[in-house]
């Protein structure tokens, strides 16, 4: 009779305290508390999965957050897949956050990582990451904000195309040189984008059907970009180009338009 007493008794508590799941229990974390629960490059989705339950019920929102690391080998690289997975399998968990700016042993975002997965919210990128391959994000319709990488210099053909809640890009950083084709297309609520100095090639079609784009901002002081890119296309036609670091030097044509609204010594308005 006391075995039956003693069963019946865990059995209430586990119920109370959900001891049969790690996620929800008193001794993981307090609703709210705000701590943030990480995942590591050798994390499976499953461990995921919970971290993103956990940080959904401590911080509010769903977020995948990978600690730091040097790993080069090839577990830093299979993080992404085993992200995509829980991203793709979890499609009820919505505007998902991914941070892997400490993520130093990847250089490259493979080709297709992301692709189409719906639920990606936002993505923020290491320093170490130099080239952004094709379609690598290309689909996700819910992205809309990324954090690019400041050692970047390429990013491919197609790379964020049909990306469709992106309002802002901001590529800034000083090593980028290429934007291959159609690597923003058909981002349709894109109204302001801002270019590095250090472009050279935009190439043709970068930007089509991003019919609400509105505004570019040129950090140059002089045009190092090449005359022969035509990077709007097919509904694509901003009127604005804000030059902060010019006062003059851009009265002629300027990535294939000549009808510019110029505005030298000025951002982008907030």
């Amino acid at each position: 009779m006391k075995y039956i007493l003693l069963f019946l008794c865990i059995l209430s508590l586990s119920c109370k305290y959900n001891v049969a799941n790690p996620v929800g229990t008193l001794r993981d974390y307090t609703e709210g508390s705000g701590v943030i629960y990480y995942v590591s490059s050798s994390s499976s989705e499953a461990d995921i999965k919970l971290a993103l339950m956990k940080n959904k019920h401590s911080l509010g929102k769903y977020l995948i957050k990978v600690s730091a690391t040097n790993d080069t080998s090839n577990s830093a690289t299979n993080i992404l897949n085993e992200i995509k997975k829980a991203l793709t399998n979890n499609s009820s968990f919505d505007n998902l956050e991914v941070d892997i700016s400490k993520l130093e042993g990847i250089t490259e975002i493979p080709a297709s990582v992301f692709k189409d997965v719906k639920n990606l919210g936002s993505i923020s990128l290491s320093d170490k990451v130099t080239k952004i391959n094709k379609e690598a994000f290309s689909g996700c319709s819910s992205l809309n904000n990324v954090r690019f990488s400041n050692g970047l210099t390429d990013i491919l053909d197609s790379a964020f195309s049909n990306c469709s809640a992106l309002t802002l890009v901001m590529l800034s950083s000083e090593k980028l040189t290429n934007i291959g084709t159609n690597a923003f297309s058909g981002c349709s609520s894109l109204v302001s984008i801002i270019l590095s100095a250090s472009l050279k090639t935009i190439c043709n079609d970068a930007f089509t059907n991003c019919t609400k784009l509105a505004n570019v901002e040129y950090l140059g002081k002089t045009n190092s970009i090449s005359t022969n890119c035509k990077p709007f296309s097919n509904g694509t036609n901003p009127s604005n180009l804000y030059l902060p670091n010019a006062s003059s030097g851009f009265s002629g044509s300027f990535l294939g338009k000549s009808d510019w609204k110029t505005n030298y010594s000025k951002h982008i308005p907030n």
